[in-house]
């Protein structure tokens, strides 16, 4: 009796895959090319740009997935099963770079050619997930779209913000390797838009207006600068003005403020599906395009919230230097992103101090090299 619902288990659930005869009838199901992709961190921010608790950073460097790991590593059961919890995730302060590394190996018994790499960055409803609302991704770089897949005489279809990128050409049969396939910044949702200040009668009196760039309220932030402490929120997509005064001998030892966010956000872009279950594309981030048609990459199973990016808590510390010409700062924006305010009359910079229990010292990791590695 075992041995009969053993038999029958295997009938029901076994994986499709046999042979490599997609070139023949264009269903994914016979597809023998293997794909997924892993989250990296390439790179963090300096410490003179933003402060973070070394403890909140979770993900492995770039240069130690491109040198250590296999598809092998991430998938089984032909490569079409994406473990979950294995760089899936990573956990980073603003200005950290998070790399997309794609893994692939060519099983077909035959050269493949793969003419178009599409990654999603969101699910289908964008609300349940959605990269594009806490990484700098200028909007012309990425779209909403669908893709079709056949799978087992069914067509599939993934839906979400996607960005296309080129094949990578003749993949000769027996190949593998990891290779960088995109790089994203992490945003911040606090933008100092103007900062003044006015002497009178050995009083500084200062006016900080202070914007959230993001789509979500920005609460419980705190500004420190000369002793004072102020604590405020900002509705999303809104700004707030804020207003102190300092004594004025205390302007040189001061002129620096500082923006604490203790708000974390996180977004998956991947809802696993059961195991051997083939029909959820929403367990897949990524598709490419074979000379035939389309093939899908590793399905995450089981079930699980996956390819999970959070941006963690942080401090900004603004520098400002007095300019002779008129009572304001000057802030110097290092790099235009999506959503941000420009204005030429201030210089944004962050400086290394230590404040709400915020660390100073850096965590250290390599920085990616520009090319992977194939066997």
């Amino acid at each position: 009796m075992s041995f009969l619902l053993s038999f029958l288990f295997l009938l029901l659930f076994v994986t499709p895959i046999r042979a490599d005869v997609f070139c023949y009838n264009g269903d994914s199901a016979y597809n023998m090319y293997a794909q997924t992709t892993a989250l990296s961190v390439g790179k963090l921010p300096k410490q003179e740009e933003i402060l973070y608790e070394g403890g909140d950073i979770f993900g492995e460097s770039t240069e130690h997935v491109l040198n250590s790991y296999t598809i092998s590593d991430l998938a089984q059961s032909n490569h079409m099963q994406r473990f979950p919890n294995v760089l899936d995730r990573v956990s980073v302060p603003p200005g950290a770079e998070i790399d997309v590394v794609y893994f692939f190996l060519n099983y077909t018994a035959h050269d493949v050619g793969i003419m178009e790499i599409i990654m999603f960055l969101s699910k289908e409803n964008s609300e349940d997930g959605d990269w594009t609302k806490i990484l700098d991704i200028e909007e012309s770089e990425f779209s909403w779209g669908e893709t079709a897949v056949l799978f087992s005489e069914e067509m599939l279809f993934r839906r979400g913000f996607l960005k296309r990128y080129p094949g990578l050409g003749l993949v000769p049969y027996g190949h593998s390797g990891a290779l960088l396939l995109d790089t994203f910044k992490m945003s911040n949702p606090i933008e100092v838009k103007d900062f003044k200040y006015e002497g009178s009668g050995g009083l500084l009196d200062f006016t900080v207006v202070v914007a959230n760039r993001s789509n979500e309220d920005q609460n419980n932030l705190i500004l420190q600068h000369g002793g004072i402490s102020l604590e405020f929120s900002i509705p999303a997509k809104d700004k707030v003005t804020l207003k102190y005064t300092l004594d004025s001998d205390n302007l040189v030892e001061n002129s620096s403020f500082k923006i604490h966010n203790p708000n974390s956000r996180t977004e998956c872009i991947a809802l696993g599906s059961h195991l051997f279950e083939w029909n959820k594309v929403s367990a897949v981030t990524l598709l490419s395009l074979r000379t035939q048609g389309w093939v899908h990459g590793a399905y995450v199973q089981p079930v699980a919230e996956s390819f999970c990016i959070t941006r963690i808590p942080h401090t900004s510390v603004f520098k400002f230097a007095e300019d002779n010409s008129e009572n304001d700062t000057k802030v110097e924006e290092k790099e235009s992103s999506r959503g941000a305010v420009k204005n030429k009359e201030f210089v944004k910079e962050v400086v290394p101090e230590e404040t709400l229990g915020v660390m100073s010292e850096e965590v250290e990791i390599s920085i990616l090299p520009k090319t992977g590695k194939i066997y």
